[in-house]
């Protein structure tokens, strides 16, 4: 299939001049991001973003991965399921390199952002590259004009052998099952970033504290303060959408502040998840040790005390605990929550469950 793809951009490209020896030849890979999205185009309703193929450094596992999340039904609504592969380093640094080969990073985008589906396909692609970011996008509703902009079919045979190579790249190992905790971050990483995140890991490692956070979602804070702060969220505080408003970051994080160069660790702070107990912890275990025929993937998302769609009640009470209210209909089951907020003091969190099973998008 690549081949044939490839086939069809050589009648249209002409052999690429040697990629010349630049700074970003010594780029980090560590920082470079690859994200495949299918169903970017609106309409009536929504862009479904059924699809999400991403390629990046997990700074959990310490290894670059594949990771596929993809919506699919079932009863009352949809789930999310995932699949990962691990990388060696040389397998994606030949990725970005065939990227680059491509010539992916110098196609037209749409003018302005988000007017025009501009390659047609309804799928998107964002190439985090040595500081630089190339991203295709589409209307995200029935509003559309035309880009000022357009493409030439020697460009969109470029785009498509891009789309090609990055689905044989998630197929060129064996999969394994994946949950939410494995999905890679859809962001840039800049080189401040990658070099404080790379002392910060060893720091927590070297302590015993590496399998408390999640590193894929570490953020600076209070930059341009005396010293530079990291702040990595504690593995157990997992993102939710609140009854009224946006997904929300839970309280529940570790701070790690080092010295203008970035080299000296001068404070470790931890700001724990308000309400967490021994008793959340022994319970989830508890569930696991009762229930050894739970796939790997659910058993730790229970154990970090996560709540996934295609759940049953029993998973999520395992999780989440006991709700502060519980309402049911003859097949929808309604649990109301209030967890903790890091910029309000709470929030309400309603999960639906359908047939026994929880419905994606809490």
């Amino acid at each position: 299939m690549l081949a044939a793809a490839l086939a069809l951009l050589s009648a249209f490209v002409p052999p690429a001049d040697p990629a010349p020896r630049s700074p970003a030849a010594q780029w980090d890979l560590r920082g470079t991001s690859i994200v495949l999205v299918e169903g970017i185009r609106g309409g009536i309703i929504g862009p479904s973003r059924h699809r999400i193929l991403a390629f990046g450094y997990d700074w959990n596992r310490g290894a670059f991965r594949a990771v596929e999340q993809k919506l699919e039904p079932i009863p009352g609504g949809r789930q999310r399921v995932f699949r990962a592969r691990d990388l060696e380093g040389d397998e994606f640094r030949e990725l970005v390199h065939q990227l680059l080969e491509l010539g992916l990073p110098d196609l037209p985008l749409e003018e302005p952002a988000e007017c025009e589906d501009l390659y047609g396909r309804g799928t998107g692609i964002r190439f985090s590259h040595a500081a630089r970011v190339w991203e295709n996008q589409a209307p995200g509703g029935c509003t559309s004009s035309r880009s000022s902009i357009q493409v030439t079919p020697r460009q969109i045979a470029t785009f498509d052998a891009a789309v090609v190579l990055l689905n044989r790249a998630l197929g060129g190992g064996p999969l394994q099952l994946a949950s939410a905790l494995d999905a890679l971050p859809l962001r840039d990483w800049s080189e401040l970033e990658v070099r404080l995140l790379r002392r910060a890991v060893d720091v927590l490692r070297e302590k015993g504290l590496a399998d408390r956070v999640n590193a894929n979602e570490a953020r600076l804070v209070g930059v341009g303060k005396p010293g530079m702060n990291i702040r990595l969220p504690c593995r157990s505080a997992q993102p939710f959408r609140c009854d009224r408003g946006p997904w929300a970051s839970p309280v529940g994080w570790w701070d790690l502040r080092f010295d203008s160069e970035g080299d000296h660790l001068l404070e470790l702070r931890e700001t724990p998840i308000p309400g967490a107990s021994a008793a959340d912890a022994a319970r989830r275990t508890a569930f696991v040790e009762a229930h050894p025929e739970l796939p790997a993937a659910q058993r730790e998302l229970i154990l970090a005390g996560w709540v996934e769609g295609g759940m049953s009640e029993a998973m999520v009470l395992a999780a989440w605990g006991e709700p502060v209210d519980r309402s049911q209909s003859r097949t929808t089951t309604m649990l109301r929550y209030v967890r903790e907020c890091a910029d309000r003091e709470q929030s309400r969190v309603t999960l639906t469950l359908y047939s026994d099973r929880l419905l994606f998008g809490r």
